[in-house]
C-alpha cells in the first residue's frame, strides 16, 4: 500500500496483533511505521447487524449487543478514552432499508460514547501492531496471479494506442472488481468473472492484426507492397509495420513504415521493396508499437 502512495490503510482487527496488550486498543495503529486504522471486528459485525436489521425488534436486539460491546471496552480502562472504528462493509445498502441514522443516534445517546471524525482518529498516537496472516487458498492465489498477468499484458499492449489510459483505466477497474472480496461465498459468480476477465484481456491483445493477403506478382523491379492492418478497438492505434524478406531475391527498401488506424477500421501501409532476381518469396510481416514493443 505504501508503495502505491496510500498513506493510511484500514484493516480488520482479525488481521492485526498487538502482542500482550490486555485491553481493546484504539483504532489508530502503526505497522512497520505505516499508519493503519483498525476496524474492530466485533463492533463492526454488530454495527452492521443494527444498520441492516429487517425489523424494529431485530434492530433493538442488535443495538443492545452493540452497546454492551462498547461498554465492555470502556470498562477495560475507564480513565483511558479510546476511539474505536466500526465499518459497514462493501455490501452496505445505500438506498432503502437502512437504519444507519437510528443506529448512530442510539450510540451517541449512550453516556460512555462520543463521536469522532476519521481525520481526528488518524491523528491519534498509534499503537504498535503486526499483521496476522490469513492465507488465501492456493487455487485463488494462482487465479489472482493469472488475472494480474493478463492485466500486465493489456498494459504492455496498450502502448499501441494513441491514448493508452482510455483502455487501461476501465480494464484496471474491471480487474479490481474481479478481485473484489464480494465474490467470497459466490463461487459460481467468481468463476464467471474470472473467466470473463481473462477472455476480455485476450480479446484486447488480439484486436490489432494484419489482414492476410493473397500472392502478389511483381511486374517491375520496384513496387510498393500493400499491407492492411485491422483495428477492432474503439480507439485509434499507431503502430510500425515491418516487412522481412528471408531471401536475397527481394530487398526491403524501407523496413519501418508508421501507420495510424482509426477505431474499428482498417488502414493500409505501403512498403517499398525491390526485386534482385526472379523467384517466389514468402515475406514476414510484423507489427510493433512506436516504442518498439511487438504486437
Amino acid at each position: 500500500f505504501a508503495k502505491s502512495g496510500l498513506t493510511t490503510t484500514i484493516l480488520s482487527s482479525g488481521n492485526v496483533s498487538y502482542g500482550n496488550v490486555g485491553y481493546t486498543p484504539g483504532a489508530s495503529a502503526a505497522i512497520r511505521e505505516h499508519p493503519v486504522l483498525v476496524s474492530d471486528a466485533t463492533i463492526s459485525r454488530q454495527f452492521r447487524a443494527a444498520v441492516t436489521a429487517p425489523t424494529a425488534v431485530a434492530w433493538q436486539q442488535a443495538i443492545a449487543a452493540l452497546s454492551a460491546s462498547v461498554a465492555v471496552a470502556t470498562r477495560e480502562r475507564p480513565a483511558d478514552a479510546r476511539t474505536l472504528l466500526g465499518t459497514l462493509g462493501r455490501t452496505y445498502p445505500t438506498s432503502t432499508g437502512s437504519r444507519l441514522s437510528d443506529t448512530l443516534d442510539a450510540l451517541t445517546a449512550l453516556p460512555w460514547v462520543g463521536s469522532s471524525t476519521l481525520s481526528d482518529t488518524i491523528a491519534l498516537k498509534p499503537v504498535e501492531a503486526t499483521i496476522t496472516a490469513k492465507p488465501e487458498a492456493a487455487s485463488r492465489i494462482t487465479q489472482a496471479k493469472e488475472l494480474l498477468a493478463a492485466e500486465t499484458s493489456v498494459g504492455t499492449f496498450s502502448s499501441v494506442l494513441v491514448d493508452p489510459p482510455l483502455l487501461t483505466g476501465p480494464h484496471r477497474l474491471d480487474l479490481l472488481a474481479t478481485l473484489s472480496s464480494g465474490w467470497i461465498g459466490n463461487s459460481a459468480g467468481w468463476k464467471s468473472a474470472y473467466a470473463h476477465y481473462l477472455k476480455a484481456s485476450t480479446t484486447i491483445t488480439q484486436s490489432v492484426t494484419i489482414v492476410e493477403s493473397s500472392s502478389i506478382i511483381q511486374p517491375s523491379d520496384k513496387i510498393s507492397l500493400p499491407v492492411t492492418v485491422r483495428n477492432d478497438l474503439n480507439f485509434p492505434v499507431a503502430e510500425i509495420v515491418r516487412v522481412h524478406s528471408p531471401s536475397g531475391i527481394l530487398h526491403v527498401v524501407e523496413n519501418r513504415v508508421p501507420l495510424t488506424v482509426e477505431a474499428n477500421s482498417q488502414a493500409g501501409a505501403r512498403v517499398a521493396v525491390q526485386s534482385v532476381a526472379n523467384g517466389d518469396v514468402v515475406l514476414e510481416v510484423s507489427l510493433s508499437t512506436v516504442s518498439g514493443q511487438p504486437i
